[in-house]
């Protein structure tokens, strides 16, 4: 969906403020999944926000992605960002750990 969930996420958004949900909902729907909810960011593809002022982030840009248990769709999610980040000329790119939550599944945390 790319509308947030789970702790990292919400925790973006929060400090990201209105403007940034509002930029998020304004992000076209690739495809609606089985439950129809609309999916801006399949598993292994970055989209980004911006530029704009994303509250407490003081950043005018942000990349949203989707990675997943799948090593191979985790990696295409970082090349994915990579490639949103070429695309505005941007200098620098900080990371999180992708799909170090509710997507680790069962590996530990070394392999992700």
């Amino acid at each position: 969906e790319c509308l947030g969930s789970g702790s990292f996420n919400s925790s973006v958004s929060a400090a990201g403020g209105r403007t940034l949900l509002d930029d998020r909902q304004k992000m076209s729907a690739m495809y609606s999944d089985f439950w129809n909810k609309n999916v801006r960011c399949p598993q292994g593809s970055a989209a980004m926000t911006g530029p704009n002022s994303y509250g407490k982030l003081k950043v005018p840009y942000v990349i949203h992605c989707c990675g997943s248990q799948d090593n191979a769709s985790l990696s295409a999610a970082y090349s994915s960002c990579l490639e949103c980040s070429k695309s505005a000329n941007i200098e620098a790119i900080a990371f999180s750990l992708i799909s170090a939550g509710s997507d680790l599944g069962s590996r530990i945390l070394d392999e992700v």
